[in-house]
């Protein structure tokens, strides 16, 4: 009898340990997974905020991909024709876009790799975009190259400013020498694009606007009537 009553407090032990370890390992992974960061359903309140309220009804929101290193990089399709890519960049305050973006023509071979924290990979039409996700620098400056054919300045002054061009390569950085934030390379079709920066509210975002299709009608100041100025 005793023997079983041991036993059976052996048991109820055992069951009881099993439950601590799996739900310990479950916390531990999901932590893990959440550090990691993934896919979630719905972008930032604040991105969608930046929206006309009319152009809000005919935005589709296809990805929004979050880590814990960086904001979220997220994907829309405008009224089914057009595709943006939007992200926060993190800066230190008062930056002034006028003043602050640092333009060249310039193009490198630099490729991420897993020691620097990998990338997001967002792919278009005739390029792929590639958000640094390791990204805990704030930035005083921006640094944007800029290469391809037709490139033009659309609008640059305090809090805004929107390039045009059809795409080879685009870079960010925060830093003259410093390791791209944002990079796109496009294939051997040029294609046409917006490349957008807006403060709002001290924060600065980012925009990459192109058309679904890859083709090169692009209305250079789209973006900015897309957007509460």
């Amino acid at each position: 009898m005793k023997n079983k009553k041991l036993r059976n407090i052996l048991l109820v032990v055992g069951a009881l340990i099993a439950i601590y370890i799996a739900t310990f390992l479950y916390q531990s992974i999901s932590q893990m997974i959440n550090d990691f960061g993934g896919n979630c359903d719905n972008p930032p309140a604040n991105y969608l905020n930046l929206f006309n309220n009319n152009i809000k009804k005919r935005l589709k929101s296809e990805e929004n991909i979050y880590h814990k290193f960086r904001d979220t990089v997220s994907g829309f399709l405008y009224d089914d024709k057009y595709n943006i890519e939007l992200t926060k960049i993190n800066t230190v305050a008062n930056l002034n876009l006028a003043k602050d973006i640092i333009e060249s023509n310039t193009q490198d071979n630099f490729v991420f790799s897993d020691g620097m924290g990998g990338v997001v990979p967002l792919y278009e039409a005739n390029f792929q975009s590639g958000y640094k996700v390791n990204s805990t620098e704030s930035a005083s400056k921006i640094y944007l190259s800029l290469v391809g054919d037709s490139i033009k300045t659309v609008i640059k002054n305090d809090t805004i400013a929107s390039y045009y061009l059809k795409l080879k390569y685009v870079c960010i950085k925060y830093f003259p020498n410093g390791v791209p934030e944002i990079k796109i390379d496009a294939e051997n079709k040029r294609q046409a694009v917006c490349i957008t920066f807006l403060t709002k509210r001290n924060s600065l975002y980012f925009f990459l606007l192109t058309t679904k299709l890859g083709n090169t009608n692009l209305d250079p100041v789209l973006v900015s009537k897309l957007l509460k100025q």
